[in-house]
């Protein structure tokens, strides 16, 4: 026996018998107590199959005259389905004990009925009365009596489209069956049963492994189509990343170049009040203006890019856009991922002037106010109407009381 291995056995006098090698890890334990725990229960020992047959409720459909004859038919399925390389086993743990086909690691369920025949229905004395004082009820019209006719039938994989009609539909599990012929009892048809079986075990086995084949197939053509999508995606993200850069740098250096501007007109405009002021003697009898001028020349300089040129440095102009700016220039693209910018027909400015609201204009009663107040240099613009109005009317109420 190898090093680190033990061997364990169930250890049954009859029946089947597991012989297992294992690590003695907790898994291999766990493992372990799963199959002895089972091997009493779910076999595929023949005697244990002829025990569970005549002990247990497996054959409860079936019509006591027509026991025996269906453990025939099991039995002598079980002799040849071993001849196959399958074996017919029974699970007594359930609280309905079910038989099965052992196929490699796998199960399918078996089942031995009896068919039903359908026969007119003969009401009974109490049913008539029934009519009698209520004739719009309904009674059944067949009854389902046995037949004596045995019915074999075999799960298969796969399922199949069952049409109800008025465009509706069900999935059944695949099956095969076998019953009772007038000249053919289910008995003299084992062989060929066993054989079908097994043909429908490999045709089952061909059909998984062509559908696996199908699926690889299906997702290395979504593979390579989403591959095809991201070297696109990545081109035009690429393109559109340096249309952002380029549009933002743009936008640093015009809003620079409009400081710059903005700087010279203010230290202009304070040169010429100050020269002004010099030349009407008003700077020694109102020392403010000399501060004004002062304080506009010390903003000029805090917001002259030419005084602060370490704001222009190296950072901000190999600065990253932020992860939105390519949207304008991703043609149709999201530039997060590789899928289309749902989010384009939202987000165009032209969608959302045309749902804004209309804007409304000052009130014709107002319009003389209004007038009034920017003649006054007390209004510059008009953000919002009712906010004007408002402005408007409080100035005139102050004005008409002095």
């Amino acid at each position: 026996m190898p090093d680190g291995q033990e061997l364990r056995f169930t250890g049954r006098s009859s029946g089947d018998i597991v012989i297992m090698l294992g690590s003695g890890s907790a898994v291999g334990t766990t493992n372990w107590d799963r199959i002895r725990t089972t091997a009493r229960t779910v076999t595929t020992n023949l005697d244990a199959l002829r025990t569970a047959l005549e002990t247990t409720k497996i054959l409860h459909s079936v019509n006591e005259v027509l026991r025996p004859r269906a453990m025939e038919v099991l039995l002598s399925l079980a002799e040849e389905l071993r001849a196959h390389g399958l074996r017919l086993g029974v699970n007594v743990k359930l609280k309905t004990p079910k038989l099965f086909i052992q196929v490699d690691t796998r199960r399918r369920s078996l089942e031995l009925t009896e068919l039903l025949d359908e026969v007119p229905h003969v009401p009974t004395d109490a049913e008539q009365r029934e009519l009698r004082r209520s004739p719009w009820k309904q009674i059944p019209k067949f009854d389902s009596v046995p037949s004596s006719r045995l019915q074999l039938e075999i799960e298969r994989d796969g399922s199949h489209q069952v049409d109800l009609g008025r465009q509706s539909y069900r999935y059944e599990h695949n099956s095969d069956s076998w019953s009772d012929e007038k000249k053919k009892p289910l008995k003299s048809q084992v062989r060929e049963i066993a054989r079908a079986i097994k043909k429908g075990v490999v045709d089952d086995a061909d059909a998984l492994e062509r559908e696996k084949q199908r699926h690889a197939e299906a997702h290395e053509a979504y593979e390579r189509e989403k591959a095809t999508e991201r070297r696109a995606w990545e081109a035009v993200h690429e393109r559109a990343r340096a249309k952002a850069l380029l549009v933002q740098r743009e936008v640093i250096f015009v809003r620079a170049f409009e400081s710059w501007q903005g700087a010279q007109e203010l230290r202009d405009f304070a040169g010429q009040l100050e020269a002004e002021a010099t030349a009407k003697g008003l700077l020694a009898e109102r020392p403010r203006l000399q501060e004004w001028v002062e304080w506009a020349r010390s903003r000029a300089d805090e917001f002259d890019p030419i005084m602060n040129i370490e704001h222009l440095d190296d950072g901000i102009f190999d600065a990253e856009p932020s992860a939105n700016s390519p949207r304008p220039h991703m043609e149709g693209w999201d530039p997060s991922a590789p899928h289309k910018d749902y989010s384009i027909a939202r987000d165009f400015p032209e969608n959302q002037t045309q749902n804004a609201p209309e804007p409304r204009g000052v009130a014709p009663r107002y319009a003389r106010q209004a007038k009034l107040m920017a003649s006054l240099g007390q209004v510059a613009w008009i953000p919002n109407c009712a906010a004007a109005l408002n402005s408007v009317k409080s100035v005139c109420d102050l004005r008409g009381s002095t």
